[in-house]
């Protein structure tokens, strides 16, 4: 429904523009389209831009490329995207600690995620467990806090770093359940996750696609899902709202194009990624890494971003979370 609705938003605004304007969008793509991702290769962020290239490669009938420019949480790859000619050739991904944590971690930003930036549409949430070592006596988010309760500061809880997604939703349930837990920030879930496997630490929380072989070989342990609702892959596994009412936490992806991109171009994209995001194939394959086909129209994008950007600046003003 949100996909048809979307493609007939693209035609009205198409009709709706001026004959002058129209023909922007007429031939694209006539070249190679250059698709930054922000983030190094292996994690998440890099193994859905690949995906979706290949997609897009297809559906727009021009290669579309993967150039990763990560580092600096994301700054780097986003001011490369906002900086880009702003005609058509080069889309960035986007998520969540980039668009709407950066800015209130960060005293200074090279971007605005609002100012800067056309949103062009929504990709796809994925589903995050909250993790334990196996080492830990633990079964459940409510044997979690009591232990945690009674060994305040002592149990280490591992992140991709300081102010990432994974960091914050830990900080955020820990004030919600009223413990104090130690954390040790890593340079990525690469260093991370070895990390918790290891024993170093005792608790994190990251997304199934990336974790879930680790949970199936007994190698840590999972406790719960953050997001409101069970993951339908998952279906035995409680949600961390079960004990703490209210908690969700869920990680986005989205694609960006510079601010300045002609408003025919962007729809066009758009229209380009919600017909991937329809394909019976696509649905399968985010089903199996446990994500969630978002799509839909720029402006639905543009609400997310407001939305969670107040909701996280509000978290990393409580938890006095600061950038490295």
């Amino acid at each position: 429904m949100r996909i048809g609705m979307a493609v007939n938003a693209f035609v009205l605004a198409l009709a709706a523009l001026p004959a002058a304007a129209q023909p922007a969008a007429g031939g694209y793509p006539t070249k190679p389209v250059r698709f930054i991702c922000p983030f190094p290769p292996g994690g998440l962020n890099d193994l859905l831009a690949r995906f979706f290239a290949q997609r897009l490669t297809e559906t727009l009938g021009q290669q579309v490329f993967v150039d990763n420019r990560g580092g600096a949480a994301g700054i780097i790859g986003a001011e490369a995207g906002m900086r880009a000619a702003p005609d058509g050739y080069t889309i960035t991904m986007a998520n969540l600690s980039m668009m709407t944590i950066n800015p209130s971690l960060y005293a200074k930003l090279p971007y605005d995620s609002l100012r800067d930036f056309a949103h062009v549409i929504e990709l796809a949430e994925s589903v995050n467990l909250l993790l334990v070592h196996p080492s830990l006596p633990v079964r459940s988010v409510k044997q979690l806090i009591a232990l945690a309760k009674t060994r305040p500061g002592e149990i280490n809880f591992g992140s991709p770093g300081i102010g990432t997604p994974g960091h914050l939703a830990t900080e955020l349930m820990s004030t919600m359940a009223g413990i104090k837990m130690h954390h040790v920030p890593y340079k990525g879930s690469g260093a991370g996750i070895p990390a918790l496997i290891g024993g170093e630490t005792q608790v994190y929380i990251e997304p199934v696609a990336t974790i879930i072989q680790h949970v199936t070989s007994g190698r840590v342990r999972a406790l719960a899902v953050t997001s409101a609702q069970r993951a339908a892959m998952l279906p035995d596994l409680p949600t961390v709202a079960d004990t703490l009412a209210g908690f969700e936490f869920t990680s986005w992806y989205g694609v960006l194009m510079p601010a300045a991109t002609p408003r025919p171009l962007v729809l066009r994209v758009n229209e380009a990624i919600n017909r991937v995001l329809a394909q019976a194939e696509v649905k399968e394959y985010l089903a199996k890494q446990a994500m969630v086909p978002l799509g839909g129209a720029p402006e639905a994008f543009t609400a997310r971003i407001k939305r969670e950007s107040a909701r996280w600046g509000k978290v990393v003003k409580d938890t006095g979370a600061r950038a490295e």
